[in-house]
């Protein structure tokens, strides 16, 4: 009996080996993301303030003597990102993230101590077909940048749940983009879409690229009724002026037969966008300007006002409370935040009867006054103009952050915060209310990668 122990255990053991041999696990890495933000903001005068515009849908809360924010009460968030790379082509992500969204709510409260995960798959690999190489990049699971990169006409700052896939040979690129569930993702009428982009370098340059997109959107014009299908044809054009400055150009036609004889181009969406980034040894700055259009039936029925009362609520509505915080149905994830005002839904949420436009404009500058103190501020301005009922009107929109820290070692940062940028817990897509007085706190960030085995 104990032979066949013992032979059974070398066998094992053998084929362990030889396992081990074949997958070589030498060529295995093992990183870890990690990022931790806290944040406590809090006005001076209470109660606070907001600017809204007058023209926008009565969807919103309004009632800002009612308002607070996890930020209130000081939040954390932990990032843990773990990665299993192999061979630098195959890599597998799982990403926990953790928050305690203040500590005014009790310490052990499950709307208030949060934990949700993220996954991914990605494959990246070269074929080589004669003297040339087909690269493919495909990742599936949890993506936020890629869809943002290549569908910047309709961003929706949030994060995606799919396929994110890429395809380059020679001079030519194929992408391929795929979400679900938007609509309870972010309450926009879309159940999925899927996203078509060709580009091509123009005379070999690869600094300027040409491009077609198809994309085909489930719509659903009201929640639990059928699905349609419509799609949209666009043209891109990307350029890279030099290490610094780069233009985008997007045009987007959609096919939707809604009747609008009043207005032209009303199938029609675009954006221009100017970037441009310089660094230096203690300055980084970073400008960012566009120009959106919007038709009339571009944005039509896309923001869903059905079931925002009873069903897609980011905090919880407690009758009888005069300022409740904990989390509603669905989760405003505080990473979020940080995240740029200007979204699809922002636009889509005024319904307008006619064509509108944004003009836009963010910069990020940060500075290093001496050896561990520096200070970062970040502005974001939107001027929105719609046409309703032939009379032209204009809303401007401002966001501003200060933060002056002290690093205390390198990617740990602590020090002062001031804002008007509010979270907006009140909307059914993540967005922001802008204050009319400061906001003051403190905040404590870090964000790095840490090899655990090269």
């Amino acid at each position: 009996m104990n032979k066949r122990i013992i032979l059974c255990a070398f066998i094992s053991i053998s084929h362990f080996s030889l396992v081990a041999q074949e997958l070589n696990f030498a060529n295995f890495s093992l990183s870890a993301d990690l990022e931790f933000k806290q944040l406590y903001s809090s006005t001076l005068s209470l109660p606070p303030e907001f600017r809204v515009d007058p023209q926008m849908q009565k969807l919103r809360w309004h009632d800002s003597s009612k308002y607070y924010s996890p930020f209130m009460h000081n939040a954390i968030y932990f990032k843990l990102g773990v990665l299993l790379e192999y061979k630098n082509k195959y890599r597998l992500s799982f990403t926990p993230y953790f928050e305690q969204r203040g500590w005014s709510v009790g310490i052990i409260n499950n709307d208030n101590n949060l934990l949700y995960n993220f996954f991914s798959i990605e494959v990246q690999d070269t074929i080589h077909i004669k003297q040339n190489d087909l690269t493919v990049d495909a990742k599936m699971g949890n993506y936020y940048e890629e869809e943002e990169r290549f569908t910047g006409l309709r961003a929706y700052n949030i994060d995606m749940q799919g396929l994110y896939s890429s395809l380059s040979y020679k001079r030519n690129r194929m992408l391929f983009t795929y979400a679900g569930d938007l609509i309870e993702n972010i309450g926009l009428l879309i159940d999925e879409y899927f996203y078509f982009h060709y580009l091509r370098e123009v005379n070999g340059n690869s600094n300027t690229e040409l491009g077609a997109t198809f994309n085909i959107i489930r719509h659903r014009p009201r929640r639990f009724l059928d699905h349609q299908i419509y799609c949209s044809y666009g043209l891109t054009f990307h350029h890279i002026f030099s290490d610094n400055l780069e233009i985008n150009l997007i045009a987007d036609y959609a096919d939707r037969k809604l009747p609008n004889p009043q207005e032209k181009y009303a199938n029609l969406g675009g954006l221009l966008e100017l970037n441009y980034k310089y660094n230096a040894k203690r300055i980084k700055l970073n400008l960012s300007a566009g120009y959106r259009y919007f038709g009339y039936n571009y944005l039509k029925n896309h923001y869903e006002t059905f079931f925002r009362n009873d069903y897609f609520r980011y905090r919880s509505i407690i009758y009888g409370q005069d300022f409740p915080n904990d989390k509603g149905p669905m989760l405003y994830p505080l990473k979020n935040y940080f995240r740029p005002v200007s979204q699809f839904a922002l636009y889509s949420e005024y319904q307008p009867e006619n064509n509108m436009t944004g003009i836009e404009f963010s910069a990020c500058w940060e500075q290093q006054l001496s050896k561990k103190i520096g200070n970062k501020a970040d502005l974001e301005l939107l001027n929105i103009h719609k046409n309703i009922h032939n009379y032209n009107n204009y809303y401007f929109y401002y966001y501003y952050t200060n933060f002056i820290y002290y690093e205390m070692f390198p990617g740990f940062k602590g020090g002062l915060y001031v804002t008007n940028k509010l979270m907006n817990l009140d909307v059914q897509y993540q967005t922001f209310y802008q204050s009319r007085h400061p906001f003051f706190g403190f905040h404590f960030t870090w964000d790095g990668v840490v090899k655990i085995k090269e």
